[in-house]
Formats: C-alpha cells, structure tokens, sequence
C-alpha cells in the first residue's frame, strides 16, 4: 500500500466556504423572488380595491339617476290634471264633428 498523503485542511475549507457561498447566492434568489410576488400580490389587491371602488360609483351613480327619473314622474303624476270618468255615459247626443271629420 502506497503511503497516505496528508491532506491539507485548506480544501476543505474552500469547499466549504464555497458551498456556503452558493447557499447564500441561492437564499437571496430566493428572497428576490418572494419579494417580487409580494409586490406583485399587492399590487393586485390595489387594483381590485380600485375596481370594486369604482363600480359603487357607478352603482351609486346610476341609482342616484333612476331616483330622480322615478321622483320627476311622479311629480308630474302628482300634479297632473284628475280625469273625471262619468257613471253615465249619454248616447242621446251626437258627439261634435272634429276638425279632421269636417274637412273629408
């Protein structure tokens, strides 16, 4: 059997500091990526808030229009001459000729 070499412990050192390097090089990977989701998420929940804000304007708005709409009708519903229906409808009498009859 051939004599062992000694081994440096200096190897194993750089081995080891490379690996711990690779370790921290993929850890803030990693970090970088979770933070790009996080901003990404956020910026999503905004634009959904911005959304559903928008929306209840436009609801609101559109209600606020139908109210005034229904409100306007019935005012002129309100003020609106009654119409008076007789009980007794008198067939005696021939009704008067109208402008469009008298000119056939």
């Amino acid at each position: 059997m051939p004599p062992e070499t000694p081994r440096s412990p200096r190897p194993a050192v750089t081995g080891a500091t490379a690996q711990r390097t690779a370790e921290q090089t993929a850890l803030r990977n990693v970090r970088r990526e979770l933070d790009h989701l996080a901003a990404e998420e956020a910026r999503q929940r905004k634009l959904i808030r911005t959304l559903v804000l928008v929306a209840v304007v436009v609801f609101v708005i559109i209600l606020f229009i139908v109210w005034r709409n229904v409100a306007s009708r019935a005012d002129q519903v309100r003020d609106a001459a009654p119409v008076q229906i007789p009980s007794k409808v008198d067939m005696s009498k021939k009704p008067a000729a109208t402008s469009a009859e008298r000119g056939k």
